[in-house]
């Protein structure tokens, strides 16, 4: 702060990347823990890169219920719930997926095809042909 280049906002923004430039060189020197103490001692909002691995093991998602364990055609994986909560009310994702076109040909049924011009959409013979 005892640089007048960066004393004030308005001088922080306009020196940016200068200021930018020190903030990296100083933290290369440093651990992450050690850089964050550091920041947070003065009041710097801050937080660490992490991989994604990294932050799907951060013990807050499990906390907050923020993934969530879902199963489609081919085996289960996790996703984001929604962020909000409201009282009263559970928002999560659904514990099944749908796979890949699972529901086409119902959908195309309610359209009005019939199960002949259904096939005709995949390139397969109609169904009388297959016999």
């Amino acid at each position: 702060m005892s640089d007048p280049r960066f004393a004030i906002y308005a001088d922080r923004r306009e020196n940016w990347g200068s200021l930018m430039e020190r903030v990296e060189a100083w933290s290369r020197n440093v651990t992450t823990a050690k850089c964050l103490a550091a920041l947070n001692e003065h009041g710097v909002p801050s937080s660490a890169y992490r991989t994604v691995a990294e932050a799907l093991r951060d013990p807050q998602l499990a906390h907050r219920g923020a993934l969530a364990e879902v199963e489609d055609g081919g085996g289960s994986f996790k996703v984001l719930n929604l962020p909000f909560r409201m009282s009263g009310a559970r928002v999560s994702a659904a514990k099944r997926m749908s796979t890949l076109g699972e529901h086409t040909r119902a959908y195309l049924r309610e359209t009005g095809l019939s199960d002949d011009e259904i096939a005709a959409f995949a390139g397969k013979p109609p169904i009388a042909a297959r016999g």
